[in-house]
């Protein structure tokens, strides 16, 4: 399910992180991805993840910090 983060600093900024949670309560470890520009992480592995009762966050680093200097964002 993906989810908006909105970051509490000046300037703000957002990211979209995409979360994965197994059944159940918890609590849960988490495993967190910041290649999902990439997509390294198969859906099989995804699976596996859930199987052992992780909860898995995914997020583009790309929105967070370009890897090509832009001087609009400082």
């Amino acid at each position: 399910m993906p989810a908006c983060v909105i970051a509490q600093s000046e300037p703000q900024f957002t990211f979209i992180l995409q979360l994965t949670i197994p059944p159940g309560d918890g609590p849960f470890p988490v495993i967190i991805n910041g290649d999902a520009c990439w997509k390294y992480l198969t859906d099989e592995i995804a699976t596996e993840v859930l199987e052992r009762n992780y909860i898995l966050a995914r997020f583009n680093r790309m929105e967070l910090a370009p890897d090509v200097y832009n001087s609009e964002r400082t």
